[in-house]
């Protein structure tokens, strides 16, 4: 089975360059390199990681051009980090490179005219190094060689830097105490699951918010912060739906990210089907 690459295009770079040319191209060169290339390209940071969570336990290693974010983009630099995946940085303007929030956590940042097909050639090249890697879970965070790289294209970022998680609070920090666990799911004196998670996470209540989308009761902006708040349950505990957690999940990840790019009604109905 190829490995999945996510190629991350950062804001205006729609009218930049000729984006379905390019990715056409990359997808070409992809498929010889045994790469199931992924493109998408957002105008907002939010977006971008959105995009990156959706596909994280998907994919094998990510291609990504930030653009003007660059500089500051250190929610997509802390995301990158934990997904835990080989990166590499294509920046369009040489003179940005050392300024850029991603440096830290690449393998390589790369310029010039070919920069994208030399970040899938050197992508390539990763990740046939390390073939046996699994790509559908969470890998932890290991030095990478340096022999082929120069400090100016390598960078490394501190793990003591990276304790906090994107939408999420740790154990102490939810339940007010250190070292003491509280049982999600179930009442423990005043201790109650938000209001609409009591009852759980089912198939019927994703399929009611599609639903509310296709009627226009619901914006694309709407049900993307809704399903990122019903995954950023899941993974706090919240019930879900009996044997329907793989699914489910799967489909809110997916509205996170066409939500993003305003899915169509027929993509959306495609979702509905999926969930049963």
């Amino acid at each position: 089975m190829p490995s999945r690459v996510l190629l991350l295009h950062g804001p205006n770079l729609n009218l930049l360059i000729d984006l379905p040319a390019l990715d056409a191209d990359l997808e070409e060169r992809a498929e010889a390199l045994g790469i199931d290339l992924k493109t998408f390209q957002a105008n907002s940071e939010g977006a971008l990681v959105d995009a990156l969570h959706a596909e994280r336990t998907k994919i094998a290693g990510v291609i990504v051009n930030a653009a003007k974010l660059s500089a500051t983009a250190e929610v997509l630099a802390e995301a990158l980090s934990l997904v835990k995946r080989p990166a590499i940085e294509v920046v369009l303007d040489a003179g940005a490179k050392s300024k850029s929030a991603l440096k830290g956590v690449v393998l390589k940042q790369v310029t010039g005219k070919d920069a994208y097909a030399a970040a899938l050639e050197a992508l390539s090249g990763e990740l046939r190094q390390n073939q046996n890697r699994p790509t559908g879970t969470m890998l932890p965070m290991t030095d990478q060689p340096q022999a082929t790289m120069t400090d100016e294209d390598t960078g490394r970022i501190d793990r003591e830097q990276v304790k906090k998680t994107l939408g999420r609070k740790t154990a102490s920090e939810r339940t007010g105490t250190t070292g003491q666990k509280k049982t999600i799911g179930r009442s423990e004196g005043t201790q109650r699951l938000p209001t609409g998670e009591s009852a759980g996470l089912t198939r019927a209540l994703v399929k009611e918010k599609i639903a509310e989308r296709l009627a226009g009761k619901l914006s694309p902006g709407g049900l993307a912060t809704w399903a990122r708040s019903q995954w950023q349950s899941m993974q706090r505990g919240v019930p879900v739906e009996s044997g329907q957690r793989d699914r489910i999940e799967d489909v809110l990840q997916t509205l996170l990210l066409t939500a993003s790019s305003k899915a169509n009604d027929h993509q959306l109905i495609e979702l509905m089907t999926q969930l049963g």
